[in-house]
């Protein structure tokens, strides 16, 4: 979905909408289709939409973020560009109440990963002779992620590549709600680097791996539940998280401003 399309259902939706109101803001922003089906089509590919006695609903307008569903991401690829390179490694970690509630983690099969990948990753192709293929994996990831929230450390990175292969494949697109891991903590960590590795050394996780996307996923996880430990008691809303995580400051976090959750 179109970043300013998606900001205006947000916008028309921070109250609830009547269902035939709704399918008219549908009809204005699509032509080729029939509001309803862009309706389904919005809520099968992950935009957290819920209809009750009429209204639709916007679920992260209003849920508590502290209640709310997040599946953080992290995925290693055999080159920078998503038209170009493949993903080769798929993990997702689902995170609720600040608890680990599922996992996902899978190889994906590639007859290709170049020297400096296998360097960095320590992933080789025979590593993935018999991984599932791509599209099997990513199939799998859309039914795993569902409408949670799209987490992960440089999370534009992540989340278009997956997006772009989604599309690719025929198997949709991406519409969920999406939380940025480093915007986030700069605004509630102080820290001389905001690299993933450079926020758990300042954390003082443990961790001897990276650059493996079951392992930056987990590390992903820590600093967000890190992170939560510093929220403003103003954020109440997922969609309030998601917005203070891009507010710009030009001054280190406040920590007398903020409340540590047990």
């Amino acid at each position: 979905m179109q970043e300013n399309r998606e900001n205006q259902l947000i916008q028309m939706l921070k109250v609830p909408l009547k269902k035939d109101k709704f399918l008219q803001v549908i009809r204005s922003h699509y032509i080729r289709q029939s509001p309803e089906l862009n309706y389904q089509l919005l809520m099968a590919n992950g935009f957290p939409l819920e209809e009750h006695s009429g209204d639709v609903y916007l679920t992260t307008n209003f849920e508590d973020y502290t209640n709310q569903t997040y599946c953080i991401v992290d995925i290693e690829t055999n080159g920078g560009s998503e038209e170009k390179a493949d993903i080769i490694e798929l993990a997702a970690i689902k995170l609720k109440n600040h608890k680990i509630i599922d996992e996902f983690n899978t190889l994906i099969y590639n007859r290709f990963v170049p020297d400096f990948i296998t360097k960095i990753t320590n992933i080789d192709t025979s590593m993935l002779k018999d991984a599932p293929k791509q599209k099997d994996v990513l199939k799998q990831f859309k039914m795993f992620l569902t409408d949670s929230v799209f987490v992960a450390h440089n999370v534009n990175f992540d989340y278009k590549f997956i997006a772009h292969k989604m599309e690719y494949f025929g198997l949709g697109t991406l519409e969920n709600r999406k939380l940025c891991t480093l915007d986030l903590a700069k605004q509630t960590i102080q820290s001389p680097k905001y690299s993933l590795q450079g926020l758990i050394e300042t954390l003082n996780i443990k961790s001897d791996t990276f650059h493996r996307a079951y392992d930056d996923a987990i590390n992903a996880t820590k600093v967000l539940q890190e992170c939560f430990k510093k929220i403003p008691t103003s954020v109440k809303t997922t969609e309030d998280l998601i917005l203070f995580s891009k507010s710009q400051t030009d001054t280190k976090p406040n920590l007398f401003s903020y409340y540590e959750i047990a």
